[in-house]
């Protein structure tokens, strides 16, 4: 027989050895399996105790089955070094396979489970699946191939057994790889049983075929070279050469081939910690402006000088200078208060007494001071107040009064003349005196007056012609007046307490502020209209005042035509935020009434325009039961400063978000080209300041068809992007977006193949020319979480710090409609919530805890003239910072109760939440859960038991709990398709048996969706739903350990109302065990 013909002969027959040893060592193991029990180990020693037993009986038992194949193989191999013998190498093979398999079979269960969370497809990918098999036999045959060299050749070829070890197992992970896939796609979740068993077997043969085919035919060539060895000549040198030249050119091409995998693996399963927080603090400064309503719809002359008072019921009260007249509103009705067209009407004053009366005061023609009264019927007539005669300071020109009421409704006005400041004063509820009756003192010459009360009397405040400011008290007489400070427009407040606050325009055009002391300045934005003071109901002072510029997003001052509101906080003037864009100069006014309301008025042309402030608290709003302990881990469990707000209250629910689309028998929405991603994306361009979104996938675009979700994504920003570039005076600050992805292992196809190259590269296809224009403020940042191992989990989109997403869905085509244009749509089911108000703050601050030190992405020009765009990006730390508009309580006028929801592996809110919320149920519990798994270490059961409920993640512990107190019914829909619906069944076997063992079998339900899905939804007693990202999966649980997610929970009756529809629907077409 030729030499070709033995070499050929001996591989047949070692591979027929090999693989049918491993497929009987399979077949023999799992009988033991089915055997065996540790039990008494557990009873014995304790449940640490069992888990080592079951990991050491694992081992053995898997080297059973390799060394089974490893002793029928040994014994084929021809035999190279004689003192070694047939039997020598038998139970050498035997020894090296059965040591390595079982010691990479932990290895391969966890690379395996961890495989199944992370891909983010319904089914199992079959190249990803067996290109990961590939590798686990390549490094099995590797170090199968080292050992084996050891100890049958010792220094003769052991690199190339290592060699053919590899090439061989390697290959034969491709068979293993496809008889896994098959077998675990055969599983039965309504059975708990895998229906084709025989495509394991066949796996196993493949895999132990090929690899002893290739130690049979390299050993054949050793046992060759060593009967006929000769002298070692320089041609053999040459042929060594050619060789090892061989194998380097064939290890770099492996290399090339395989490093994106390898370099996957080798980042994911490299820990790398994120600068994350443990505590989180709230970044919130106040309370947003509610959308401003028009007051009057006359579009005849120029409304100014408005006036505003707020009566102690909440009623809003205005005045203001139209047309030549004083117009009053206060309510729906608007009233002419001078009635005298034919003399010009200015600057009026107005206050409002304890019975709700409003007394006005203006300047007639520049020549007299008349009042007058308005209840919601209508107005008095006006009277004069200046008179024919009056006290030394009295002339002939009477402008620019002021009116001011105190505590016990004693009006006082002042006004000034050519001479000086006349006063006036007297009961609201008497007749004013005809004539004013007294001077202030050392007035003359001056302008700009403002008057206030105080416990005992009044407080003025005004400047003269060298821009002094004074301020002058009564107290039943006019004390000296003492200079404060040095600018223009001088306004001034009193609190309850009478101390004395003043505001005014600087000399350097900069807004200052003085109470008591040194004035300061508040910024360096222009004072270009009157200060406004007003006192909240926390007790925190606001100062309001136009502007015609603003600082943008880069720090530029851009020209703008903006109302601007500061407030004052423990730890100084927060930053200036927008309150209104007005286009226009505007004078505002600003008022606090009994109701702890603030109301803004502000004159834009022919209109007028109104708003309202009503600081954030819960006080008064209730909690319902589930949503009470929920509130009580975020406020009593050490995740917040004592201090901080709990933004549950005053929210909005919006809607859910269903993909691949909502259908009629559960929701009233219609059908969309793109499921839930339309809805959800329709909110980016209609941002003002900000968009925050994160996703731990992100699908490249399959066919540059932009047509995939990321691309979606993209042209939403891309139309925010014109809109900016369009109307950049409707965005002063300008808009940053900021997307963030989770960093979860993948395998790039190359260098610019990544997830955060496909976002950057799907925003360029979408028409958007830059990251950054400093001129329009616009920013569009992008980055990969910093932390690796765990990475990020979350899906979230806010907006504003208004409106909020939570979501389980990930930028994955698998969530597309089936009749998508993409044709990649696979109808994945999955669920998003979206809720506005004060709870988004929360999910903002979320955001920032995972984008800070975040590894950002700056591309300088997406349309390089010389070089590929690629070559003009780099790499930076992501920083936080957002336009202070966006850190303040939005009131959307919902009254409904909302908790932001988040963990990471050194933050466990979240985990804690879900328990409490579990625990408390009385009623019922309703799960549609992708995930329902126990501790890791319990993939093991599928070999026999090693964990027993002892071993059960918290949140089972919870569900059995509740159902153990209370007469709770608890029904779970699970995924049924494979590999995580293998890992529920184990789950849900121990779940089962321990709720047996309890007698409360009866109070369990279980099915098996049917069809592909993606949710982490739970409703509990039919009156707190929770909605994200948060898997009831040992990934997502723990303290010190797991993935960063996110949810929002809520107890609005709408949202628990189209839940239930989509539950009950999907329940009645689930799948049924045993049916």
């Amino acid at each position: 027989m030729g030499k070709q013909n033995i070499h050929v002969n001996n591989a047949l027959k070692s591979a027929l050895a090999y693989g049918a040893g491993w497929a009987i060592g399979t077949v023999i193991t799992r009988i033991i399996f089915n055997r065996i029990s540790i039990d008494p180990v557990g009873d014995q020693a304790g449940q640490a105790a069992r888990l080592v037993a079951g990991l050491l009986l694992a081992f053995v038992i898997a080297a059973v089955s390799a060394g089974i194949g490893g002793l029928a193989g040994g014994y084929t191999l021809p035999v190279a070094l004689r003192e070694r013998g047939r039997w020598g190498y038998t139970w050498r093979s035997g020894g090296v396979m059965a040591f390595t398999f079982g010691a990479l079979m932990f290895p391969l269960i966890f690379v395996v489970s961890l495989f199944s969370f992370y891909t983010n497809t319904a089914s199992i990918p079959f190249l990803r699946f067996v290109i990961l098999f590939l590798i686990i036999g390549a490094v099995y045959g590797a170090l199968t191939g080292l050992l084996l060299g050891i100890v049958t050749l010792w220094r003769r070829g052991i690199g190339r057994v290592v060699w053919a070890g590899t090439i061989g197992f390697g290959l034969g992970g491709l068979l293993l790889g496809v008889g896994t896939r098959q077998y675990l796609l055969s599983f039965d979740a309504a059975a708990a049983r895998f229906a084709q068993p025989w495509w394991f077997l066949l796996g196993m043969f493949g895999f132990g075929a090929l690899g002893g085919g290739a130690l049979g035919a390299l050993y054949g060539r050793i046992a060759a070279e060593s009967a006929d060895e000769k002298p070692y000549t320089a041609s053999k040198r040459k042929i060594w050469l050619r060789r090892g030249l061989v194998t380097v050119a064939v290890l770099l091409l492996i290399f090339g081939v395989f490093r994106p995998i390898v370099f996957a693996l080798a980042d994911f399963l490299t820990p790398v910690s994120a600068n994350l927080s443990t505590v989180m603090d709230s970044n919130t400064t106040g309370t947003q402006w509610l959308p401003p309503v028009a007051v009057n719809a006359s579009a005849s002359g120029t409304a100014v000088t408005p006036d505003v008072a707020v009566t102690a019921d909440g009623r809003t009260l205005i005045a203001w200078a139209q047309q030549n007249d004083v117009m009053f509103a206060g309510g729906n009705t608007v009233f002419n208060v001078s009635n005298s067209p034919d003399a010009p009407s200015a600057t009026p004053r107005l206050v409002v007494d304890s019975q709700g009366t409003a007394h006005l005061v203006w300047s007639e023609a520049g020549s007299e001071i008349l009042y007058s009264q308005c209840r919601e019927a209508g107005c008095a007539e006006p009277v004069s107040l200046s008179g024919a005669s009056g006290p030394a300071c009295a002339g002939s020109v009477n402008e620019a009064p002021d009116i001011a009421i105190g505590g016990d409704d004693t009006l006082m006005v002042v006004w000034q003349t050519e001479k000086g400041l006349l006063a006036v004063a007297w009961a609201a509820a008497s007749l004013p005196p005809g004539a004013p009756d007294d001077c202030v003192p050392g007035a003359t010459a001056v302008t700009g007056l403002r008057l206030e009360n105080l416990p005992d009397g009044f407080a003025l405040t005004f400047s003269d012609a060298g821009e002094r400011i004074y301020l002058a008290r009564f107290d039943g007489r006019w004390q000296a007046e003492e200079v404060i400070g040095n600018g223009r427009l001088p306004n001034i407040f009193t609190d309850g307490s009478g101390r004395v606050y003043a505001a005014w325009c600087g000399k350097d055009d900069t807004t200052q502020y003085w109470a008591g002391r040194a004035a300061e300045k508040l910024s360096d934005l222009p004072c270009r209209s009157r200060p406004e003071l007003a006192e909240d109901s926390d007790g925190r002072l606001h100062i309001l005042w136009y502007t015609d510029k603003i600082g943008n997003n880069f720090g530029q001052m851009v020209d703008t035509a903006v109302l601007v509101e500061t407030v004052q906080s423990e730890s100084g003037w927060t930053p200036p935020a927008i309150a209104a864009i007005t286009g226009q100069a505007s004078q505002p006014a600003l008022a606090n009434g009994g109701d702890g309301r603030l109301s803004l008025v502000w004159p834009v042309g022919g209109a007028l325009y109104q708003a309202e402030q009503v600081q954030y608290n819960c006080e008064g709003y209730e909690l319902g039961r589930i949503a009470q302990v929920v509130y009580d881990v975020s406020r009593y469990g050490g995740y917040r400063p004592d201090d901080d707000i709990i933004p549950y209250c005053q929210n909005r629910y919006d809607k859910l978000l269903f993909t691949p689309n909502p259908e009629p028998a559960y929701s009233d929405d219609p059908p969309t080209p793109n499921g839930a991603f339309d809805p959800m994306f329709a909110l980016i361009p209609d941002a003002e300041y900000e968009v925050l979104f994160s996703t731990m996938w992100y699908d490249a675009d399959a066919a540059d068809n932009n047509d995939s979700p990321g691309s979606l994504l993209a042209q939403a920003v891309a139309e925010l992007y014109e809109r900016v570039k369009a109307n950049p005076e409707r965005y002063p600050r300008g808009v940053t977006v900021r997307i963030l992805l989770g960093n979860p292992p993948e395998a790039a196809k190359g260098d610019f193949s990544n997830q955060i190259w496909n976002v950057l590269n799907d925003l360029r296809d979408a028409g958007i020319p830059e990251m950054r224009n400093e001129a329009l403020g616009w920013r569009l940042e992008v980055a990969d979480f910093k932390g690796a191992f765990p990475h990020a989990h979350t899906k979230m989109l806010i907006v504003d710090g208004k409106t909020a997403v939570a979501a389980g869905y990930n930028m994955s085509y698998e969530h597309f409609p089936v009749d998508h244009p993409s044709g990649l749509g696979n109808g994945r089911h999955d669920l998003g919530i979206q809720i506005t108000g004060p709870v988004a703050q929360d999910s903002q601050r979320a955001f920032d805890d995972l984008w800070e030190g975040a590894d950002s992405r700056y591309c300088a020009n997406f349309h390089p003239a010389y070089v590929i765009w690629q070559a003009a990006c780099i790499d930076r730390p992501a920083t936080v910072s957002h336009a202070p508009e966006t850190q303040k309580y939005f009131l959307p006028g919902g009254d409904r109760n909302a908790f932001s929801m988040y963990r990471t592996e050194v933050y466990n809110e979240a985990d804690k939440q879900v328990e409490a919320a579990l625990h408390a149920a009385e009623k019922s519990i309703d799960l549609i859960h992708v995930n329902f798994t126990a501790q890791l270490i319990c993939d093991l059961n599928l070999l026999y038991d090693v964990c027993t409920f002892d071993q059960a993640m918290p949140y089972l512990d919870s569900l059995l709990d509740t159902i153990s107190r209370n007469d709770t019914h608890l029904r779970v829909l699970v995924k049924s398709a494979p590999i995580d619906g293998v890992e529920t069944s184990v789950a849900l076997a121990l779940f089962r048996e321990e709720i047996a063992k309890r007698g409360l079998a009866d109070r369990v339900e279980v099915r098996f969706f049917n069809g592909p899905m993606h949710y982490k939804t739970a409703l509990i007693d039919d009156e707190f739903l929770i909605v994200g990202s948060q898997n009831y999966h040992y990934s997502a649980f723990g303290d010190g350990q797991g993935l960063a997610e996110y949810s929002l929970g809520t107890d609005d009756p709408q949202a628990i109302a189209d839940y239930q529809r989509l539950f009950e629907y999907q329940w009645e077409r689930a799948i049924v065990p045993g049916s």
